[in-house]
């Protein structure tokens, strides 16, 4: 949904998308993943890469290809021509951008990011942040910590940043509400969260 947002022209027939900082939360359920697709006829390849060393490999293949049956019984036409890979890659983001195995995203996707709370996104954020123009998206949970991160990624990669989505909610924000356990004082006592709740994107010019 993000990408429709983002690349007004349409996504390309093959898309490539880096979720950096990956955890279980992000690839539990690929089928979500696959419903991406369906909202964007033009797209017929998908690949999805998620990065982080909390990539749980002993669990699940490193590089593997799934598509839903009953997602494909809407789109029976065109099932055939779909194809979505998926990849795990145990490191972190700067190192893997630096490695052989790298290929250049169409988009750069950091879910719940949190770079103001964990030092390693300041190494990564130069490498996130393309030469190419690729979007590097972010989501939060809140309005101030989208803004501050926002600080953080102009500081870490320099002047020719173009902020193509200011810090704002996100309309495809989770609909799930979950207890907020967080103690920092950026949320009212007792209150309840919504995954992915506020969104930026930016890119270089």
């Amino acid at each position: 949904m993000v990408c429709v947002r983002i690349h007004f022209s349409g996504c390309p027939s093959v898309t490539f998308i880096w979720i950096p900082g990956a955890r279980l939360s992000e690839f539990r359920n690929v089928v979500g993943w696959e419903m991406l697709m369906h909202r964007l006829p033009k797209l017929r390849t998908l690949n999805i890469v998620f990065i982080g060393d909390e990539c749980p490999l002993a669990d699940m293949p490193r590089d593997f290809t799934f598509k839903s049956k009953e997602i494909q019984q809407g789109r029976k036409e065109a099932a055939s021509s779909l194809n979505i890979r998926y990849m795990l890659i145990d490191a972190l983001y700067q190192s893997y951008a630096k490695s052989n195995q790298y290929l250049e995203p169409d988009f750069v996707v950091a879910l719940d990011a949190g770079f103001k709370f964990y030092p390693s996104w300041r190494d990564a954020l130069p490498h996130m942040v393309r030469q190419s123009g690729a979007a590097m998206i972010y989501t939060e949970f809140n309005q101030k910590d989208c803004e501050d991160n926002l600080d953080i990624v102009k500081n870490e990669t320099g002047d020719d940043l173009q902020i193509i989505l200011a810090p704002q909610r996100n309309p495809f924000q989770s609909l799930r509400p979950v207890r907020c356990s967080d103690r920092t004082g950026n949320y009212e006592p007792h209150s309840v969260i919504y995954t992915n709740d506020f969104i930026c994107a930016v890119r270089k010019n």
